[in-house]
């Protein structure tokens, strides 16, 4: 069989933060449709989109065991540490639980195809 179509099996651990992330992008739809955020910029609520549907994607990627959906996650964490740094939004809080999936996730990174 070809290595390049042979399934990858997917750790527990891979498992357990796409479930978590996708439970993530469920709270911040509510949050943004709920009126949670009205005092936000204008251009927060496409950001917050736009955020989501590619943290999404790069989940789903993640969750297939593919490469991209990790470098994705990633640069996805850099883009928004840079807008909340610029906004004056960056806390360590709003870094921790991505930089602990990019670790946890950067184990299985040679796993991944």
């Amino acid at each position: 069989m070809d290595t390049n179509t042979e399934a990858v099996k997917r750790p527990g651990a891979i498992t357990g933060i796409c479930v978590v992330g996708v439970l993530g992008v469920v709270g911040l739809i509510y949050l943004g449709s709920s009126g949670a955020l009205s005092g936000a910029p204008d251009w927060y609520m496409p950001y917050l989109t736009f955020s989501a549907i590619v943290g999404l994607t790069a989940l789903a990627g993640m969750f297939m065991m593919r490469k991209w959906g990790f470098y994705l996650y990633a640069a996805l964490f850099a883009l928004n540490q840079l807008v909340m740094l610029t906004t004056g939004l960056w806390s360590i809080q709003s870094a921790l639980a991505p930089l602990i999936v990019i670790i946890v996730a950067s184990r299985h990174l040679a796993a991944m195809r």
